[in-house]
């Protein structure tokens, strides 16, 4: 069964996309197939004793790598095109560092690198760790907004993965 839930942002980890105190509905997952793509901003917990949600972007899907190479970030070392950004650096430094991503793994990264804990000092989420994908910005109200899956110029990155979440 789909449900929606409300939340509050808090923190910069996502600016420019989102800023504090923006609200949104979350569709949240309950035993139902469901798929991701590339891009799509989802609520996670790092892990199962943490009592906060945290709000981040999909960007490695399972069986790829990931690699941030001279202020860039690579999926299978095609260069990934991040529009959403809005000018913001998708490294913080020139380290080169690769994540081979399993099955049911994700690489979730907050869109303001220089502020945001993510899948770069974690590691890759699993599956059970993502509640839900955002679907919608309702305040403040001068930036309604539905949320989709960005479009990116390399047709590589535009495959979906399905996953399944156990029942609950």
């Amino acid at each position: 069964m789909w449900n929606f839930e409300q939340y509050v942002v808090r923190g910069h980890s996502m600016t420019p996309t989102f800023f504090e105190g923006d609200r949104l509905l979350v569709s949240r997952f309950r035993g139902r197939s469901f798929s991701f793509a590339r891009g799509e901003l989802v609520v996670v917990r790092d892990g199962p004793d943490d009592e906060r949600w945290h709000l981040k972007r999909l960007v490695g899907l399972p069986r790829e790598i990931v690699r941030q190479s001279e202020g860039i970030i690579l999926i299978n070392d095609e260069p990934l095109d991040e529009d959403y950004l809005g000018g913001l650096p998708a490294v913080i430094g020139l380290e080169d560092v690769a994540w081979n991503l399993g099955d049911n793994e994700y690489f979730l990264l907050g869109d303001n690198r220089a502020h945001s804990t993510d899948s770069r000092q974690r590691g890759p989420f699993g599956l059970d760790d993502i509640e839900g994908k955002v679907r919608f910005r309702y305040w403040p109200l001068h930036k309604l907004r539905l949320f989709n899956a960005p479009t990116y110029r390399s047709l590589s990155f535009t495959r979906i993965v399905y996953g399944l979440r156990p029942e609950d």
